[in-house]
């Protein structure tokens, strides 16, 4: 009897350290499973977060020198005008200031067509990093292939309008005076549109791919850019689509009318006025400066003075008091208003 207690013993001590063997081994087994499976989620994590590095640095590249091409699209005449100064004062001839000026052209359309280059070099750039990472952003295919054929067709666009610029002078004499100044500036307006549809497209781009690699991690998506207007599309994951921020529209519609109620009682008082016009202009919904559509995007009430922030095209301006004092009146659009004149201010 006490042999088979001892046996029993034996047995029961035996499978316990058996047991805890087996626990032990099991636990070490899960713990490196653990292990590497979050090892290998930091790294999956290091690798997303570095892809997108690569993206953003590109894109500002991108970004800068689209943007430079868009402001440098701007004809010089002024600068070309300049230069016949020399004559009217008697310290050159005629034909020596207007070579000057056929210089300062020239050095303009050289310039914009080296920065066409450097964005063109820049997007080869985007579509290689793309290839190279097709991995880990394989479901951005079609919308890759969405923004190729879109930024192409503006790529074309501007190479034809950049085209025009540089053979102006050759189809229309060098003598730049007699040039018909508006049909230049016309084809510099749709440069600088190519370019912020390419910057709008790019950022988009940028949103969809930050959305790809990191919003697992951090558990939350950028936001997908929305329009005032359905004459603008936006890029989602869907392709090209129209995405209109109604609550935005409609507040915006009110606050013109706001601002329509204060030239009223403005032209009952002063009908025959100096800003007779610009308030005329203002009601309408253009911008006296410009003739381009005004649209208001907020008035703030909360402070001692009424604030508007207003864009019209050719400029995005926050208005308030003082700097009109100041004889800064001309620079901002509702200088029209004397009333609304006493409340606004550049910043």
């Amino acid at each position: 009897m006490k042999d088979l207690i001892k046996n029993i013993q034996f047995d029961v001590d035996y499978l316990t350290l058996m047991a805890t063997i087996s626990v032990a081994v099991l636990g070490w087994l899960v713990a490196l499973i653990l292990q590497r499976s979050n090892a290998k989620h930091q790294h999956k994590i290091e690798v997303r977060y570095d892809i997108y590095k690569q993206f953003v640095q590109l894109h500002k590249e991108i970004q800068d020198v689209s943007s430079k091409l868009g402001v440098k699209s701007n004809p010089p005449f002024i600068l070309m005008d300049s230069c016949m100064i020399g004559h009217q004062v008697g310290l050159n001839t005629e034909q020596e200031c207007v070579q000057k000026g056929v210089e300062d052209w020239r050095r303009f359309v050289d310039e914009l067509n080296q920065t066409y280059l450097d964005y063109s070099t820049g997007y080869v750039e985007l579509l290689y990093l793309f290839e190279n990472w097709t991995a880990a952003l394989g479901s951005l295919e079609y919308v890759k292939k969405k923004l190729c054929e879109e930024l192409e067709k503006l790529k074309e666009s501007t190479h034809t309008n950049l085209r025009l610029l540089h053979m102006h002078s050759s189809r229309n004499g060098q003598d730049w005076r007699g040039w018909d100044r508006d049909e230049v500036e016309n084809i510099a307006k749709l440069i600088n549109r190519d370019m912020q549809e390419t910057g709008a497209y790019l950022h988009d781009f940028m949103v969809l791919i930050h959305n790809e690699l990191l919003s697992g991690y951090f558990k939350k998506n950028r936001l997908i850019r929305k329009t005032l207007s359905s004459e603008y599309k936006v890029l989602t994951k869907k392709g090209f689509k129209i995405r209109i921020d109604h609550k935005q529209v409609r507040a915006m519609k009110g606050f013109f009318k706001e601002i329509k109620l204060e030239c009223d009682e403005e032209l009952e008082e002063n009908s025959k006025g100096e800003y007779h016009e610009y308030l005329l202009s203002i009601k309408k919904e253009e911008c006296p400066e410009c003739g381009n559509k005004l649209e208001v995007m907020l008035i703030d009430k909360k402070s001692e003075m009424k604030c508007y922030l207003f864009t019209c095209g050719h400029s995005w301006e926050v208005a308030k008091k003082k700097d009109l004092l100041k004889g800064q009146v001309k620079k901002i659009m509702f200088n029209a208003v004397q009333k609304i004149k006493s409340r606004f201010k550049k910043t």
